[in-house]
């Protein structure tokens, strides 16, 4: 998986998760990571 794919990936997340996770950075790190690693199976 190319690192391009991955950053419009997490840019994509952080659009969708950012208002909800703004209070809560940690937790918004912890869904980012979860779906990067869903990502690469």
């Amino acid at each position: 998986m190319g690192t391009g794919k991955v950053q419009a990936i997490a840019l994509k997340l952080r659009g969708e998760c950012y208002q909800q996770h703004r209070s809560h950075p940690a937790q918004y790190r912890e869904t980012v990571v979860m779906a990067l690693r869903r990502l690469k199976g």
